[in-house]
């Protein structure tokens, strides 16, 4: 990437049913390149399978998703279009740092010379040759998200992936989305943590009973409120 704006994520209408129940309703959401979008929501509002259908792991009942234009199952290397991290616990219980990332890297018909590159990016060169059984939570939220950086992608998601890290890993992680979002690429990032959304969030979505109930740049989603959360219970209509 060299910091030209990618299409990103165009989701339309989309509608996801699971065992019956519809988790997610209508939804409709453009994460544009060059921005680091939030997507805030309480516990069972649907953020999650809304991410997974985006990776394509859930299908979508009605609607459609677009990844950098098109359909993410026409691309012959997923990995190269899109970088995801939705779960701390991933892996392969046998496999190193390294191992799973060059696993990773040829599954998905990756140079495997990026892993050296990402390990160093997420700061796990030091521990490449470690089990991942040994690796704490917040070790392990770095190597998913070396997973997400090896294809190179223009577009990421990225589930909670602030869950365990210390307060050094927070401020790294401020860092990574500030220069992924500075280098065009557009990132969409489920989290519960209001202070980093206004810290380091150029737009914030709301998902609630799986729809999308609000979708803005983050002062203009704050404005008339005290602070975001005050911004995001008003939204779901839990302040009285």
């Amino acid at each position: 990437m060299t910091g030209a704006l990618s299409p990103g994520i165009e989701i339309d209408r989309v509608s996801i049913r699971l065992a019956g129940r519809e988790i997610v309703r209508e939804a409709s959401l453009r994460v544009a390149g060059g921005e680091v979008t939030y997507l805030l929501g309480r516990n069972g509002a649907g953020k999650s399978t809304l991410l997974r259908a985006i990776a394509g792991i859930v299908p979508v009942s009605a609607g459609t998703i677009s990844v950098n234009g098109a359909a993410l199952a026409r691309a012959p290397r997923p990995l190269a279009q899109i970088g995801t991290h939705l779960h701390p616990d991933g892996f392969h219980s046998g496999h190193t740092g390294v191992r799973h990332l060059r696993w990773l890297a040829t599954a998905s018909g990756i140079n495997p010379a990026r892993v050296g590159a990402v390990l160093e990016a997420v700061g796990l060169t030091s521990a490449a040759d470690r089990p991942v059984t040994g690796y704490s939570l917040g070790m392990r939220q770095r190597l998913g998200i070396a997973g997400a950086l090896l294809g190179d992608a223009p577009t990421l998601i990225l589930d909670e992936p602030l869950n365990g890290l210390d307060i050094m890993g927070i401020r790294w992680m401020r860092g990574l989305l500030a220069d992924l979002a500075a280098d065009g690429r557009s990132v969409l990032v489920a989290s519960h943590l209001f202070d980093e959304v206004r810290r380091s969030g150029h737009r914030v979505a709301v998902v609630d009973g799986g729809r999308i109930v609000a979708d803005a740049g983050v002062d203009e989603f704050i404005d008339g409120h005290a602070s975001l959360e005050d911004a995001y219970l008003s939204t779901i209509g839990e302040i009285r």
